[in-house]
């Protein structure tokens, strides 16, 4: 092969026979990778996800997840959602999401968010994030108090 790629004449017909035993083996292994794995589809913008701590309403229960999702909007920023999952009757199944919440109070597509952590106590939930403005280059930092589905309420904290 020369410098451009560029393979002679004699040896092209190897390569190509090289080649073809690849693929034939690459497909008749592909059945056997596929089945080894679970695949999971995740938007490539979400930069952090944090499963912890545990609500209770009703006849319901189930973790918290945080999810922080980076993307190039006006520039590089971030979105903070809050997820209440319902642990799942089935062991093989994940939890569903009862409901999914926006973090407006740490304005969205603003900062460019950390990964967040969950902190839990016998009574209560909470989560801390900190983040850099993207227009001033200025810190800041949260804690949010996690409830039941839907409620949090959050709080700058000094950074």
């Amino acid at each position: 092969m020369d410098v451009l790629g560029r393979v002679s004449p004699g040896v092209a017909g190897c390569y190509d026979d090289v080649m073809r035993a690849l693929l034939v083996i690459g497909a008749a292994l592909l059945p056997v990778a596929a089945g080894a794995q679970d695949w999971v589809l995740v938007d490539p913008g979400v930069a952090f996800v944090v499963t912890g701590g545990h609500w209770v309403q009703a006849n319901a229960s189930g973790p918290y997840r945080l999810v922080v999702r980076t993307a190039e909007f006006e520039r590089v920023a971030s979105e903070l959602f809050v997820e209440w999952l319902v642990e799942p009757s089935d062991k093989d199944r994940g939890g569903q999401i009862v409901k999914q919440l926006l973090v407006t109070a740490i304005r969205p597509r603003v900062w460019l968010l950390e990964r967040p952590e969950i902190n839990c106590n016998p009574s209560s939930c909470t989560a801390t994030i900190a983040g850099t403005n993207t227009y001033t280059m200025e810190p800041g930092a949260w804690t949010i108090t996690l409830g039941p589905p839907g409620e949090i309420s959050v709080a700058e904290r000094p950074h």
